[in-house]
C-alpha cells in the first residue's frame, strides 16, 4: 500500500520494484480499467523487448519494406 503525496506522487513498495525490476526514472503507463488501474512499465528499449515476437514475419526493416511493396503491387 502506498498514500498519494502533496504533489500527487506515490511511492512503488520495494517488492515490486525488484520482482519488475524497476529503475529511477523508468516511465510507467497507466490504463484506466474503468473499475480499477493497471500500471505497467514500459521497458528502457521498447523495440528491442518486441525482437523475437514476430517469428515468422520480416528479420530487419528492409525486408519489412520488401514485403509492404510486394502486396501492395498484388
Amino acid at each position: 500500500m502506498s498514500k498519494v503525496g502533496s504533489k500527487w506522487e506515490t511511492v512503488l513498495p520495494r517488492e515490486l520494484r525488484k520482482r519488475y525490476q524497476l529503475e529511477k526514472g523508468q516511465n510507467l503507463i497507466y490504463l484506466d480499467m474503468g473499475t480499477h488501474w493497471r500500471v505497467i512499465p514500459v521497458p528502457k528499449d521498447p523495440l528491442q523487448s518486441l525482437k523475437g515476437s514476430l517469428s515468422k514475419g520480416p528479420k530487419d526493416l528492409s525486408e519489412a519494406r520488401k514485403a509492404i511493396i510486394s502486396s501492395q503491387k498484388k
